[in-house]
């Protein structure tokens, strides 16, 4: 019983730390892409957390299969409505000009569940904002041939 509590401790410890990473993923995410006032000029220069040292189930799922920033950010968006939801509400701001969503958000708000759920669209608005080179790149992440598949 207390190897399965130490368990859930380490892997919370670790999840919590990989979702303040995420939310500062997308409030940079955010902040270039309407403007705002950022201290990052790319969200690749927000370093994920290390779970080196420590152990636990989700640690070892991200250092087994290597993970790299884009699949771990991938994976998050996908946790994230039943982990911290609150998080993905940044995704909610109208659009100053149409006064609705962005469409390049993506997403769906949920019938049942009043926050907001990320698609694929989202993980690639969050990895490549505009960039269309990016965002092909960044498909190969819903390939059938992807570790996610």
């Amino acid at each position: 019983m207390q190897a399965k509590k130490s368990n859930i401790n380490h892997n919370s410890q670790h999840i919590v730390k990989e979702m303040a990473w995420l939310e500062s993923i997308l409030k940079t995410r955010l902040a270039l892409h309407t403007g705002e006032k950022s201290r990052y000029t790319s969200i690749d220069q927000i370093n994920p957390p290390e779970f080196k040292s420590q152990n636990s189930i989700y640690s070892n799922l991200i250092n087994h299969y290597q993970l790299n920033p884009s699949e771990r950010i991938t994976l998050l968006m996908a946790l994230t409505p039943h982990i911290k939801p609150q998080i993905l509400d940044v995704f909610f701001r109208p659009h100053p000009l149409t006064n609705r969503g962005y469409t390049e958000f993506g997403g769906i708000k949920g019938n049942m569940h009043g926050g907001f759920l990320p698609t694929g669209e989202t993980v690639l608005f969050v990895l490549a904002g505009d960039n269309v080179e990016l965002r092909l790149k960044y498909q190969e992440l819903f390939s059938s041939d992807h570790i996610f598949a």
